[in-house]
């Protein structure tokens, strides 16, 4: 429906409406944050990694003596940050902090952060994969919703919403 209009619902449709698949995006960010908050800490907590069954000959090629720190970086980016952009993509408003970043970049944060988790999710599953010299089912799993949340980011409608500057 056409700016300025009524959406069927009887709600007044704005430039701002959000596409299908920046909800589906969110949803994709929303579950691996969600799942890899758990597991970071519970990696922090038990950093022997005993409660996951890996013993810490798995880090032999790797720079960490235990599993705190890999613990940490999956909470912080693979549980916060997934969990941060999809907040952002489902309010559709940036913070006060973030806002001198959409001005400068052109995009909103919310894309910015989305598409920062695909990469990073990414980048988290082939280093762990060269690190740990070994493949399981999850790395598959969690590389192709990587995958999934960079191509959506990149997808025509969503980088259209991305533009900060089409809400002005």
């Amino acid at each position: 429906m056409a700016h300025g209009g009524l959406h069927r619902t009887g709600r007044a449709q704005t430039d701002d409406a959000r596409p299908t698949l920046v909800t589906a995006l969110g949803w994709v960010l929303g579950f691996v944050g969600v799942t890899a908050l758990p597991s970071g800490v519970l990696m922090m907590a038990f950093p022997d990694g005993a409660l996951f069954g890996m013993p810490l000959s798995m880090l032999e090629f790797s720079p960490f003596e235990t599993f705190f720190v890999p613990g940490a970086l999956l909470f912080a980016f693979l549980g916060l940050l997934p969990l941060l952009a999809a907040w952002l993509l489902w309010t559709g408003r940036a913070p006060r902090w973030a806002r001198s970043l959409e001005q400068a970049s052109g995009r909103r944060v919310a894309w910015l952060a989305a598409g920062a988790s695909g990469v990073a999710t990414v980048v988290w599953i082939v280093t762990q994969v060269v690190m740990i010299r070994g493949f399981h089912v999850l790395h598959a799993v969690y590389g192709a919703l990587g995958l999934a949340i960079v191509g959506l980011a990149l997808a025509p409608s969503v980088r259209a919403w991305g533009d900060s500057r089409r809400r002005r």
